[in-house]
Parts: C-alpha cells; sequence; structure tokens
C-alpha cells in the first residue's frame, strides 16, 4: 500500500495545479512570452504560430507527468526525470518559433533550428498579398528575399493596424507587391 506523507502529497498538489494552469496557458503563454521580451518600439508585427501553443500544451503534459511519477517514488526515478527533460525542451520550442517585423528587420525563428533568419527591409526582392477575404482583408503577406528566403506573414489584427507602415517600408525599398485575391469555391 502506498504510504501517504506531505512530502509525496506535494507532488500531487503540484501535478493538479500544472494540471488546471498548463492548459489555460497554453492558449496566451508563447504568445505573451513574445509580446513581453521580444517587443519593443519598432515592432510592427508579431506571430506566434499556433503549433507553439500545442508544443507549450504538451511540455505541460509531461511537466504533470513528472510530478505523477516523482509521487510514486524511486521506482520511477528513470521515468521522471526524461519526462522534465521532454518538458524543458518542449518549453524551450514552444518560446522560440517566431516571425517578427519591425521597422529596421525581419527575424524568422523556424522550429527545431537553432538559426535565426534576419533580414533589412533592403533585403526584400518582391513580395505578394493572397487576400483570401476581401470584404474582411484576411490573407498573407508572402515575401522573397534576394538569397531566395520567404516569409509568410498572416494578415491578422497587428498587421491590419500597422500596415501603413509596411507599406511604406516596402515602397522606400522599391518593393512593388502584387495582389492575389483567391475565390473560394462555391458549391
Amino acid at each position: 500500500m502506498q504510504d501517504f506523507n506531505e512530502k509525496k502529497l506535494v507532488w500531487i498538489a503540484w501535478a493538479i495545479m500544472i494540471g488546471i494552469i498548463g492548459p489555460i496557458l497554453s492558449f496566451v503563454g508563447p504568445n505573451l512570452f513574445q509580446e513581453l521580451f521580444r517587443k519593443t518600439s519598432q515592432t510592427l508585427y508579431i506571430n506566434t504560430p499556433m503549433l507553439a501553443n500545442i508544443l507549450f500544451f504538451s511540455g505541460a503534459v509531461f511537466l504533470v507527468l513528472f510530478c505523477a511519477l516523482m509521487y510514486w517514488g524511486r521506482r520511477f526515478i528513470a521515468f521522471s526525470i526524461p519526462s522534465v527533460l521532454i518538458a524543458a525542451a518542449l518549453f524551450y520550442l514552444s518560446f522560440n518559433y517566431f516571425l517578427i517585423m519591425s521597422k529596421e528587420s525581419l527575424v524568422e525563428k523556424p522550429l527545431f533550428s537553432f538559426d535565426e533568419f534576419t533580414y533589412g527591409w533592403d533585403d526584400v526582392k518582391e513580395g505578394e498579398m493572397l487576400i483570401t477575404d476581401p470584404k474582411v482583408g484576411t490573407g498573407n503577406l508572402i515575401l522573397t528575399f534576394k538569397d531566395g528566403h520567404i516569409m509568410e506573414f498572416e494578415r491578422n489584427k497587428y498587421m491590419l493596424d500597422n500596415f501603413g507602415m509596411i507599406n511604406k517600408l516596402l515602397k522606400e525599398n522599391g518593393v512593388v507587391y502584387k495582389i492575389v485575391i483567391q475565390e473560394e469555391d462555391s458549391k
């Protein structure tokens, strides 16, 4: 029979707290991290892909698993240590997967990469605005750089708020982008 004492119940309390707070934070955690630690006064647009939120949730699940395994004691220590390492790796990946557009540069940090692609506005070769819903203005801004790298920025609230400045920066650097309206198939 499992022996109950205060030291072991702490692990259950942590597992319950992380189990409640983890899924809630997975909706805003990576996005909030980018807003707090990467946003400057020069930032026009930050995009944290949905996959970052899913990775954060997975990290929380592995952290709950770690707490549960620690509750059961020494026989599960071999499983608990890898579980906390996996949780830390997932949290790291979720916080380091983003696209940032500022007045000076365009930065992309791809998933599973230690490289960070940083370009200036003068590095943009061409652009294309894909509009999926002309009434609302949703779609994507796709920028192709001189070295062939492509960055795709989702037209969300932040981009629409700052699109005048983005358009100005593109024009100042001689980038003419074409607008493509994608028609939805009517059934």
